[in-house]
């Protein structure tokens, strides 16, 4: 039978994919483009804004169709398993990580790639802070995933 939670909870796997995948390699096109000159990296660094953009919509997706998904739960929203009640920290936990770490590294890698000659220095320290952010992002992301299936 087709339930309104079952529609939620179809939404809610597809944007916690699309966090997960659309987020993998977003720092590749511009580590690439800074062999090719200014003009492709302001597009890399465009791209990689865009991108951050779509995956952050992403993420507040997943983390609202969870509290949906957590509050509509027969038992409630309290009684429910520990296993969504630690998920759920860990994705306000990895959105605070986006908000303090990687969106200002995609900020500072378009701020630099928007000058008229881009320090390559500057830009692969950059490359690195959001390389550093993501890969925690994608420990949590699996964490998480793994919390899905796993209940204590």
């Amino acid at each position: 039978m087709f339930s309104v939670r079952l529609l939620v909870l179809l939404v809610h796997i597809t944007a916690a994919a699309f966090l997960f995948g659309g987020s993998a390699g977003v720092a590749r096109p511009v580590r690439r483009s800074l062999e090719l000159g200014p003009k492709a990296i302001l597009a890399a660094a465009e791209d990689l804004v865009r991108r951050g953009k779509m995956i952050g919509v992403s993420s507040m997706m997943t983390l609202f169709t969870g509290i949906a998904l957590l509050a509509t739960r027969v038992e409630g929203f309290g009684k429910s398993p520990k296993n969504f009640h630690a998920a759920l920290g860990l994705m306000l936990g990895a959105v605070v990580l986006s908000l303090f770490l990687i969106r200002p590294a995609a900020a500072a890698i378009l701020g630099e790639a928007s000058k008229e000659a881009p320090d390559r220095g500057t830009l692969t320290a950059h490359l690195k802070r959001l390389a550093m952010g993501q890969g925690i992002m994608h420990l949590l992301w699996v964490v998480m995933l793994v919390l899905m299936l796993i209940r204590f």
